[in-house]
């Protein structure tokens, strides 16, 4: 019995994340997937609701699917791999983690993974980071000095990085589960293109102007993207809640803004000043942005700041597994589950009680940030949305 790990935003689901599941499902007997929130990687709100998504998923051959941790959902690429790994190996059940990159060059990505261990690598990083280039760029800059042009290519593109980046989490946590890299199809990961296979962005462009997506997603998934655009939720509007971050940015100190993970080398007193001197995000940003800062750094840093996720939050390994859905496939596998699992498995919102203090911490900044997200729907709905929900069965 073989059973595969996917780590996913599915934002939204659409027909590449079908084919990759297709792919995967032809070597595997179960497939479980860890996807991301209502909040994302590019320090935005989720074009879909979770259990929207989650939805999706699990009609299009997810047997079980699983929560990724606000904290690590929000995170740069390394905490965001790493965060998802740990949860995926501590299952007991995960035998390889299958994910989609640009190259599908599994044996290369793990050259280039493992050319991250090198110590040599720091000074030359410290160099190439005064000329003013991004932490992403020095580090591929270095990778090159020492490796060559080809294995630091896999460094500069998104799938490739997080590939990159899975493959350290599984060597860091000292797993022996193994992993396939497929290739993506269709438009590069923030592309614009024709046909069946468009980038996510490109999709969610389309679904914010109000065009038909009904050739970019799978058919079986239609239905859930029709009921929750008729019932209103969706796609939401971080526009709704601009004068609500605002207010709490311009509370912050610059010590305040310290406390973020991304924050460093006196980036706090510039984004201090930029908020004072700022009237709307855009102006932050612009105010904030250079070279070395990314605009999808420094909307994650702003995100976390008004969310209250702190480092101590992002430097705390998942304390606990949630489950979303499962299928009937998913329901054994989860039995299975509860017998090997090194976390505490989450089902309904009342076992979090019995966690520790950090686990019930975590949920509670999992429960504000569902209330916010649910005020930027076209109907908003009510709070304690984490708490009332209940398992999807499909």
């Amino acid at each position: 019995m073989s059973t595969f790990g996917i780590v996913a935003e599915y934002n939204p689901f659409h027909n590449g994340h079908k084919l990759h599941l297709d792919m995967t499902r032809s070597s595997a007997d179960f497939v479980v997937a860890i996807m991301s929130g209502n909040f994302v990687q590019r320090g935005e709100c989720a074009i879909m609701p979770q259990r929207a998504r989650a939805e999706c998923a699990l009609k299009c051959g997810v047997d079980l699917l699983l929560s990724l941790p606000l904290t690590a959902a929000v995170s740069g690429a390394e905490n965001f791999a790493f965060s998802a790994i740990y949860i995926l190996d501590a299952l007991g059940i995960v035998d390889s983690i299958s994910f989609g990159s640009e190259s599908g060059n599994s044996s290369l990505l793990k050259e280039a993974a493992n050319s991250l261990s090198d110590k040599r690598l720091d000074s030359i990083i410290k160099n190439e980071l005064k000329s003013g280039k991004t932490y992403a760029k020095a580090r591929q800059a270095a990778v090159e000095a020492l490796y060559g042009k080809t294995i630091a290519s896999f460094l500069s593109t998104p799938n490739d990085i997080l590939g990159v980046e899975y493959i350290k989490a599984i060597n860091k946590i000292g797993s022996d589960m193994s992993f396939i890299s497929i290739k993506r199809q269709g438009a590069s990961h923030d592309g614009v293109s024709v046909g069946k296979y468009k980038s996510a962005s490109q999709i969610r462009k389309e679904i914010y102007e109000g065009k038909s997506i009904s050739e970019s997603i799978p058919q079986e998934v239609l239905p859930i993207f029709d009921k929750y655009t008729k019932l209103c939720k969706m796609p939401p509007d971080l526009s709704k809640l601009e004068i609500a971050v605002l207010s709490e940015l311009r509370r912050k100190t610059a010590d305040d803004f310290k406390k973020i993970a991304d924050i460093s080398e006196g980036l706090e007193n510039k984004l201090f000043r930029a908020v004072r001197a700022s009237s709307s995000l855009k102006e932050v940003l612009d105010n904030v942005k250079s070279k070395r800062y990314t605009h999808s750094r420094l909307r994650r840093i702003l995100l976390c700041s008004f969310l209250g996720i702190t480092r101590e939050y992002t430097d705390l390994v998942p304390p606990y597994v949630r489950v979303l859905g499962f299928n009937d496939r998913g329901q054994k596998l989860l039995a299975e589950i509860n017998k090997k699992s090194t976390l505490p498995i989450v089902t309904r919102a009342s076992q979090v009680e019995a966690l520790s203090t950090e686990a019930k911490n975590l949920f509670k900044l999992e429960c504000k940030a569902t209330d916010l997200y649910s005020l930027l729907l076209p109907k908003p709905d009510e709070c304690a949305k984490e708490m009332t929900d209940g398992i999807i069965r499909i």
